[in-house]
């Protein structure tokens, strides 16, 4: 990596440079689709299934977890019982 680079990533704040960056690939890919794919990737790749169900559970009702968690490449199972 180049030093302006490094001195880039040093020196701002790098949510506001990712959420700048997602807004910017939102306009250019009008489907959204791109940016969905990679975080879908992101999360499935970074998270267990139990981590991610944890997560996403308080936040979204059970269908849209299970779509979620589907998009992400994993069968859905209730872990909450």
């Amino acid at each position: 990596m180049d030093l302006l680079r490094r001195k880039f990533i040093e020196n701002y704040n790098m949510e506001m440079v990712s959420t700048d960056l997602m807004y910017l690939i939102d306009e250019i890919d009008t489907t959204g689709s791109v940016l969905d794919d990679f975080i879908n990737e992101k999360f499935s790749e970074d998270f267990t299934y139990e981590e991610l169900y944890n997560l996403f559970k308080d936040e979204v009702s059970e269908e849209d977890l299970k779509d979620m968690l589907e998009s992400m490449g994993f069968e859905y199972i209730k872990l909450d019982k």
